[in-house]
C-alpha cells in the first residue's frame, strides 16, 4: 500500500491526480480490460481513502486536542448513493461521536466501547454495507455492518444524509455502535418495509443466521461487490 506522507500527496490523491497508466496504454485495452482497469482505479483509491481516514483519526486520537470540526471519512459509497444519500457529498464524522463510539459503556452514558481499529474500516464497510434500511428520522439512514464489537454485537452506522454544516452541505454518520437484539431489529425494518437496499449474498448468509429472509426481490435493491465499489 502506498504511503502518504505529506499533505500535498493527499491533497493530490483527492483532486483526482493519481492514475495508473497513461492515456495512450489504455487507447490499445479493449472494452472488458478497460473495465478492470477502472476497477483496478477504484479499488487502488478507495484504499488510500481508507489510509487517509486511518490517518486523520490517527492524528485526532493521539493529538488530545478538542475541535468541533468535523472529520472526512470517505466519499459517499454506490451503496449509500442508491439508498438515498447524495454521492456528490462527503461522508463526515464529528470528534464528539467519535468520543461517543470510543468511550467505556461503565465510565460514560451511552459509550459504545468501539476500538481504532474498528472505526478505521468503516470507510470500506460503507462501500459495501450488508444491508441498509430507512432511518427512523428523516433524511437518515442505517448502515448494518460486518463489524462486531467487544460483546460480538453487529456494528450498525446511522447516517444523517444531506445536512447543512456551515456552508456545505454533508452526509454526517451520527452514531456507530454495536445493536443489541439485531436480530429484532431487522426482523421488524423488514416487516415495516424500511430495507432500502442489499448485499443480497451477505444479508441472506446473515438473515438465514437469524431464522429470517430477504423480502421479495422487488421490495428493495440488490447490489453485489462489484456493484457496491
Amino acid at each position: 500500500m502506498d504511503k502518504l506522507d505529506s499533505a500535498g500527496n493527499l491533497h493530490k490523491v483527492f483532486s483526482g491526480e493519481v492514475d495508473l497508466s497513461s492515456e495512450n496504454e489504455k487507447s490499445t485495452l479493449t472494452v472488458d480490460e478497460k473495465d478492470i482497469l477502472r476497477m483496478a482505479d477504484v479499488i487502488r483509491q478507495n484504499r488510500i481513502e481508507d489510509q487517509m481516514f486511518a490517518i486523520t483519526l490517527d492524528r485526532f486520537l493521539d493529538s488530545g486536542t478538542k475541535s468541533s470540526e468535523y472529520i472526512f471519512v470517505c466519499k459517499t459509497s454506490n451503496a449509500l448513493a442508491i439508498s438515498g444519500a447524495d454521492q456528490n457529498l462527503d461522508v463526515v464524522i464529528a470528534p464528539r461521536t467519535i468520543a461517543k463510539c470510543m468511550a467505556d459503556p461503565e465510565m460514560r452514558y451511552h459509550g459504545h466501547g468501539l476500538t481504532r481499529g474498528v472505526l478505521q474500516r468503516i470507510p470500506e464497510e460503507l462501500r459495501n454495507p450488508v444491508m441498509i434500511f430507512k432511518g427512523s428520522k428523516d433524511n437518515s439512514l442505517v448502515a448494518i455492518t460486518k463489524l462486531k464489537d467487544n460483546s460480538n454485537h453487529s456494528i450498525i452506522v446511522a447516517i444523517s444524509i444531506d445536512e447543512t454544516d456551515k456552508f456545505r452541505i454533508v452526509n454526517r454518520i451520527a452514531s456507530i455502535y454495536g445493536k443489541d437484539n439485531i436480530n429484532n431489529y431487522m426482523r421488524n425494518q423488514i416487516e415495516y418495509g424500511n430495507l432500502i437496499s442489499a448485499n443480497k449474498k451477505e444479508a441472506n448468509e446473515m438473515l438465514h443466521s437469524a431464522g429470517l429472509q430477504l423480502p421479495l426481490e422487488n421490495t428493495f435493491i440488490n447490489f453485489n461487490n462489484s456493484i457496491a465499489y
